[in-house]
């Protein structure tokens, strides 16, 4: 009798995957390549190149400052008539433009990382939606996004990625 009921519930349990999956409908799309066909991602993708070029240039603007000013303390250590005093101003200004220089370089990874999130958030906003409508009309219970890296394995009839672009307005070519 214990042994009926051990075998009942192996076959129950591995029986109960396959009915779960019965119910459930699963499909997966790439949300990296949805995001990048779509037509206002290169906007996006201009304005932030062009907002990383006005941070690289104020950096570079300090760069040439700094270079300017250890090449006066240079010529101001080779001259003995130089006054300590001055010298010594002329290394706190270095210093300074040091610390500046540094914390332009912070915040400008962090100012590019917000612009990105700003110009992408609408862009994923859209994607978003798109799967979602596609999930609803095609009765999809999961959508996995395949540019993640954990989907191993899926077969061509769940990509619901013509579908999501199509919701898009994005034409494959």
């Amino acid at each position: 009798m214990k042994n009926f009921i051990a075998i009942l519930a192996v076959i129950f349990v591995l029986a109960m995957p396959a009915t779960l999956s019965a119910q459930n409908k699963f499909g997966h799309v790439n949300a990296q390549e949805l995001l990048v066909s779509l037509p206002t991602y290169k906007t996006a993708e201009t304005q932030l190149q062009a907002f990383a070029k006005k941070l690289q240039d104020a950096y570079l603007k300090m760069q040439d400052d700094y270079n300017k000013l250890y090449a006066e303390y240079e010529a101001m250590q080779k001259d003995p008539n130089t006054v300590k005093a001055l010298m010594e101003s002329k290394i706190a200004e270095i210093v300074d433009l040091e610390k500046r220089m540094q914390k332009l370089e912070q915040s400008s990874e962090q100012q590019l990382m917000e612009k990105q999130a700003e110009l992408l958030k609408p862009l994923e906003e859209s994607i978003m939606n798109a799967i979602k409508a596609v999930a609803k009309e095609g009765g999809f219970t999961y959508i996995f996004d395949s540019s993640a890296g954990s989907l191993l394995y899926s077969p061509d009839g769940d990509n619901v990625m013509p579908l999501v672009k199509k919701k898009l307005g994005i034409t494959t070519p």
